[in-house]
């Protein structure tokens, strides 16, 4: 890789596994090896083993993973497999199929007519009101869960009525990318319990996004997130999120219903990558563009001309500044698939005394959900059974084959005498 992801890394020990070993598998390298080819790896038989690690970020060559099919040098090659799925090239290469998995998911979320945003009453109002038959109120949380499956529950968000407000379309856009990523193995992934759609801060504290997991963007170095996106590449930005925030705060807000616009990235252009390359610190840098305009437009609001009128003429100035004002295209519920010009040139239309600037969020839910992927196919390579921490104090055991047996326990010890019937 040109730059490793390491700072934005940070240990997966939120985690608590717990291992039973019963007979491994006949061939847990070769399993190891098929999880590498289904990432996106090369996987060559050679006289030693190596990893050629690449910034797949970057580009679409397949990194190349060389295994010795030596038997006594097994166990080394399982090590080095292991270490090549933890790998940034690994992360990568999920964040580049990762993109096909977002655009499926918001054309399906915005293909339903029936997903609407909140009128009427007053803030705050109920951020998400979904299906009852596969959604239900988690007990004392201040969300949603799905009440039988994660993928049961998005089934539903794609072809009945629900309402949501933006932030809340912002949290069932990922959890319905994951969903498209993963397929029906994100119910041995994610159990209903870890996660949940609603309340912002509520949201925040669900045990999935508790555990801060990053895939890419690590809390710990946020501000700098748009400068590492860049310079790993184009497919680091896809189903990342973030925020239109106004700058001045909620005081001078016009109009509640656009107070700030929550975003999930879903296509981005080399050269709007390349342009944000060029730029020590875009994030800064592109906020401070959007302000300038700002006051701009402000004093020829002042002249008289119309909102619209200038919204059109901001967005189009906003457009012609830099490539990733109009080849970043963004999603922000209920408006569509749209860029970032436009968005911010619509927050003046709306609230036109405040400037709106730039935030990127952590992508801990891609970053949790990776991990327990990786976790799940090891232990499942070498037939093990395990615990796992689902939320304080409740474990949930799964068996040798990968699969969550259902029943969930509240200590550690009733889960290892589950796991060592298995």
């Amino acid at each position: 890789m040109t730059r490793p992801l390491n700072p934005f890394i940070t240990g997966s020990a939120t985690l608590l596994l717990v291992l039973f070993t019963g007979s491994l598998q006949a061939n847990p390298l070769q399993c190891r090896i098929d999880i590498l080819d289904s990432l996106g790896w090369n996987t060559v038989a050679a006289n030693r083993g190596h990893a050629d690690t690449i910034n797949t970020c970057d580009n679409f060559v397949a990194p190349v993973f060389h295994f010795s099919e030596n038997p006594a040098e097994q166990q080394q090659m399982i090590e080095l497999a292991d270490a090549a799925l933890d790998s940034d090239t690994s992360r990568c290469l999920m964040s580049r199929s990762f993109g096909r998995s977002v655009r499926v998911a918001i054309d399906k979320l915005i293909g339903n007519q029936s997903f609407t945003f909140p009128r009427g009453g007053t803030d705050p109002r109920d951020p998400f009101i979904p299906p009852e038959q596969s959604w239900l109120p988690a007990h004392r949380r201040g969300y949603d869960s799905p009440r039988q499956s994660v993928s049961g529950a998005i089934e539903s968000l794609y072809q009945e009525p629900f309402i949501a407000e933006c932030a809340a379309a912002k949290q069932i856009g990922q959890i319905a990318s994951l969903y498209e990523h993963y397929k029906t193995d994100i119910d041995d992934l994610l159990h209903p319990r870890e996660i949940g759609i609603g309340l912002w801060q509520r949201y925040l504290s669900s045990p999935a996004i508790r555990a801060r997991i990053p895939l890419l963007v690590n809390s710990t170095n946020r501000k700098n997130a748009l400068s590492t996106l860049a310079e790993l590449g184009q497919f680091a930005f896809n189903g990342q999120m973030g925020y239109l925030r106004a700058s001045k705060g909620e005081d001078y807000i016009d109009s509640p219903d656009n107070r700030g616009q929550n975003f999930i990235i879903t296509r981005i252009t080399p050269a709007a990558v390349e342009a944000l390359r060029e730029r020590k610190k875009p994030l800064k840098e592109l906020s401070a563009i959007s302000k300038k305009l700002w006051r701009k437009y402000s004093k020829k609001l002042q002249t008289g001309a119309t909102r619209e009128e200038l919204r059109r003429q901001f967005e189009t100035e906003l457009e012609n500044t830099d490539p990733f004002f109009r080849e970043a295209d963004i999603y922000v519920h209920p408006l569509g698939v749209r860029t970032f010009a436009f968005h911010i040139a619509r927050q003046f239309r709306y609230n036109p005394r405040t400037p709106y600037i730039l935030e990127i969020y952590e992508d801990h839910l891609s970053g949790y959900t990776y991990q327990r992927f990786l976790t799940q196919r090891k232990f499942r390579c070498d037939q093990q059974a395990y615990c796992r921490k689902i939320d304080k104090r409740t474990y949930l055991m799964v068996g040798k084959d990968g699969k969550p047996r259902g029943a969930l326990y509240n200590s550690v010890k009733s889960c290892l005498r589950a796991a060592a019937v298995q």
